[in-house]
């Protein structure tokens, strides 16, 4: 199977997701009850971006632990976490999202963003978040589902072989964000919430990075889906259409909310 290469899923492109997500993110926050937390855990944290806003919010005594798979991401981090002053507040490691270096009913609460969709078994992180998260304790996951995704290109044909090819054959759990009520009923949580935002966006450049256009283009032409002539012809319809003002896209995204039963 071709998959995404986590080495192009660098800080421009999460600095830019983030922005475009921000009021989904603060919405995670606020389902995390920041306040009245004193020990938060945030799976595939990357640079940090969620954890630093979770330590602006939460009390003075409340301490955040940011776990990722990519060493990059947890220098980065840490590295900005001593730069704002947040170090006394702020943790980070590397640690694999099936296996995290906790013991059992570790943290008041955890959350994980857009994670989901890179791992070949989604479920066996979501039990690992249940198993160090105390009974009591909540449960937030914000995940894409990629088959919603649609762009006004100026060749829809083009575009949906492309789109089918990054949810089937490029991302491991290209449905995660559909899966997740699911998942949280499985998992036997209680007061599951669920809602749903679409981003959107009307710049081909903010949207080739977002989806990482280049990568899809590569495989789709290794894999004989699209000629390199194709896709050159189709970039320039994006720039036409783009300058005639109908150039957009969309993605719809779930955010899931769940509280572990009492013991």
């Amino acid at each position: 199977m071709t998959t995404i290469d986590q080495q192009h899923v660098n800080e421009s492109y999460l600095k830019k997701a983030g922005e475009i997500l921000a009021p989904m993110k603060s919405s995670s926050y606020a389902a995390l009850e920041l306040p009245s937390k004193r020990n938060l855990l945030d799976v595939g944290c990357g640079p940090g971006i969620d954890a630093m806003h979770m330590a602006k919010l939460a009390t003075p005594d409340t301490h955040i632990t940011g776990v990722d798979f990519d060493e990059r991401m947890i220098i980065a981090a840490t590295e900005t976490a001593k730069n704002l002053g947040l170090s006394d507040k702020l943790s980070f490691q590397k640690a694999d999202a099936y296996e995290l270096p906790f013991s059992d009913d570790t943290f008041c609460a955890t959350r994980s963003e857009r994670m989901l969709m890179h791992l070949e078994s989604p479920e066996k992180a979501l039990q690992e978040m249940v198993r160090v998260t105390r009974p009591g304790g909540k449960i937030v996951v914000i995940d894409s589902d990629w088959a919603t995704l649609s762009s006004a290109t100026g060749n829809d044909v083009l575009e949906r072989k492309l789109s089918q090819h990054l949810v089937s054959d490029m991302l491991p759990s290209g449905f995660s964000g559909r899966n997740l009520p699911g998942q949280f009923n499985d998992l036997g949580l209680h007061n599951i919430e669920i809602s749903v935002q679409a981003f959107y966006v009307n710049d081909p450049n903010v949207w080739r990075l977002i989806v990482q256009a280049e990568q899809i283009e590569q495989s789709a032409i290794a894999n004989g889906i699209a000629s390199q002539d194709e896709l050159s012809q189709w970039h320039q319809a994006i720039e036409q259409h783009h300058e005639a003002g109908k150039f957009h896209a969309t993605l719809c995204l779930t955010m899931a909310t769940g509280v572990l039963p009492e013991a």
